[in-house]
């Protein structure tokens, strides 16, 4: 079980790696209340799955789930699951490793959208959304693809404009919450071109 304190978010991680058979032996990761009964021959109410189906993977793999406020000052049950339609598949069925559940002091970014500034411009209007109500400061991150170095801007303006960007070029970009207290949220991606 987990009791979760008063926080605005909290982190789920952990590693994975399983096999089975495609579309039919798979696990997943659930989040349930601690009055649900769990059943011995199903898998719990889809409605309280935090992952979609983990399978296919014989190498190690990270998974990082940010949990609401919803679930602050809550007490839930964790629970990882494995289906297995007993045909054919390969082993491992699954295996879990390095679980760790984290207070987050502020919450992550939960929107991220990329536009084509007007034209004649040259540049990308970067806009995100978290659920603060505190002072935070944004890290919006970009570069070029295939670049290595990423360019840092930090703002407390939840709109950016990345100028001068070459045309028909991707590029990546990446934005975290910084709380007030200096911890970094992770951080959300997309590209554009």
């Amino acid at each position: 079980n987990i009791v979760f304190g008063n926080f605005p978010a909290f982190s789920l991680s952990f590693n994975w790696k399983g096999e089975g058979e495609n579309n039919c032996d798979y696990g997943r990761v659930y989040l349930l209340p601690l009055d649900y009964e769990l059943e011995l021959t199903s898998l719990p109410s889809e409605e309280y799955s935090l992952t979609d189906e983990l399978q296919l993977q014989s190498d190690w793999q990270s998974e990082e789930i940010v949990l609401g406020a919803e679930y602050a000052n809550g007490v839930y049950r964790l629970v990882f699951a494995w289906r297995n339609d007993s045909s054919t598949g390969q082993n491992p069925p699954i295996a879990i490793d390095n679980i760790f559940v984290n207070a987050l002091t502020c919450a992550p970014i939960t929107s991220l959208s990329l536009t084509n500034a007007p034209e004649g411009s040259n540049g990308i209007i970067v806009s995100y959304t978290d659920n603060n109500t505190s002072n935070v400061t944004y890290n919006v991150e970009y570069k070029a693809e295939g670049e290595s170095e990423w360019t840092v801007v930090t703002t407390t303006e939840e709109t950016y404009e990345i100028m001068n960007v070459m045309p028909e070029t991707i590029y990546q970009v990446r934005v975290a919450v910084v709380c007030e207290d200096g911890n970094i949220t992770s951080y959300v991606e997309s590209t554009i071109t």
